[in-house]
């Protein structure tokens, strides 16, 4: 890899955990200031990585980032507040290497989402907090997310931004234990959310990608480990993530050709996450609660259990999208039951199905799927003038 492309690929996988971490040493009323140590550092790694690169580029990123930290706090300690323990020459540098440390990043990282998702944000606006801030989600990928435009999300993003700092050292506080479960939903979301729009999305930075997937999980799974947090939804969600991540590296063929269900290699598959995933959605059912994300990852073990795709139950997996409808009736969601619809009835009933919906012009992935089942039924003229329209909409998402 070139050193722009690796500057790039760590920028994004390690800006947010380092913002999160020099947040929770400054304060989140100090926000510009944490975000121009790390923009300041990136722009140091783009200049001098371009003539020679580190031994370890990852390590140069925190060691940068972690002396510009006790640069301010040196500077600045009379005039913000911080931690006594920050103001001692004695103690300052492992305070700030505390932070830093692996264990504590992924702490930090998961801190700063309970935290972003106070009661005074509206959620939508906690939720691209989120993804921007911490995962380093462009403002185009948060809008394809929110299926908004770039100048309402760009809006809810400074709206944030001025909460947290009036809020100032509250907004970095870890909710009580009581609090924790009535933000969870929200986290949960961000979790979901960073996880499919990785999984699915557009980019061809397949390797980005698949380390978000990973950071998710990772993330999805403290939650399961903490008595708090620990619910049957948290094991939903973690068994539907790990039954999709167990099919990554069988998506995509040696061309970079995205595969369909049935082209894929099942060898490829990951028989660890595959029994992981069952693991978590069978400990997913204890009590009496159902949610959407139950619903996911039991259509999800319906593809990733069957021995193939022809031992698929398509008229369960046809009820569990009937039921996910009740709680989100999401162009995706319309679109996969099309799919199914059609291994039971045929192309022409999934067609119907499609064409009954409503808004749906604008969804590329809509394009596709009638293009696909239009050639299936043999009205081949219709399936070309549909792959010509999901052309047209890839150009425009590519801009």
């Amino acid at each position: 890899m070139k050193s722009d492309e690796i500057t790039g690929n760590l920028f994004r996988e390690e800006s947010g955990r380092l913002l999160a971490s020099v947040i929770h040493l400054l304060g989140a009323v100090n926000l510009n200031v944490a975000e121009d140590i790390v923009q300041d550092t990136m722009m140091a790694a783009v200049n001098q990585w371009r003539f020679q690169l580190p031994e370890n580029p990852r390590a140069w990123l925190y060691r940068v980032v972690k002396n510009k930290t006790i640069d301010f706090i040196r500077q600045k300690k009379k005039l913000v507040e911080l931690s006594p323990l920050l103001l001692s020459e004695w103690t300052i540098g492992s305070e700030v290497e505390k932070s830093f440390s692996d264990k504590e990043i992924k702490d930090n990282q998961l801190r700063m989402m309970f935290a972003s998702c106070h009661p005074e944000l509206a959620k939508p606006a906690q939720i691209a907090f989120i993804l921007k801030t911490l995962f380093g989600l462009s403002v185009k990928e948060i809008s394809r997310v929110f299926l908004s435009n770039e100048e309402t999300i760009t809006k809810r993003l400074y709206r944030a931004r001025e909460k947290f700092r009036q809020l100032g050292k509250e907004a970095i506080n870890v909710p009580a234990a009581d609090e924790l479960p009535h933000r969870l939903q929200s986290v949960l979301k961000c979790i979901y959310l960073i996880f499919t729009e990785s999984y699915f999305s557009l980019s061809d930075e397949s390797v980005m990608r698949k380390d978000l997937c990973s950071e998710a999980i990772y993330l999805c799974e403290n939650l399961a480990l903490h008595p708090v947090t620990a619910s049957p939804q948290v094991y939903a969600l973690l068994a539907l993530m790990c039954f999709h991540a167990s099919r990554f590296d069988a998506r995509i063929n040696a061309q970079g050709e995205m595969l369909t269900f049935e082209e894929q290699d099942r060898n490829l598959w990951n028989s660890q996450l595959i029994q992981k995933g069952a693991d978590y959605l069978n400990r997913s059912m204890a009590g009496d609660q159902v949610t959407a994300y139950h619903i996911e990852a039991m259509i999800a073990a319906n593809y990733s259990l069957s021995a193939s795709a022809a031992s698929i139950d398509w008229l369960a997996t046809l009820w569990l999208y009937d039921q996910l409808l009740l709680f989100n009736a999401s162009a995706v969601v319309k679109i996969n039951r099309a799919y199914v619809l059609s291994k039971i009835e045929g192309p022409t009933a999934a067609i119907k199905f499609l064409l009954a919906q409503e808004n749906m012009n604008s969804n590329l992935f809509y394009h596709i799927m009638l293009g696909e089942l239009y050639k299936q039924d043999g009205r081949f003229a219709l399936s070309r003038q549909h792959f010509m329209d999901a052309g047209k909409l890839v150009t425009i998402i590519e801009e």
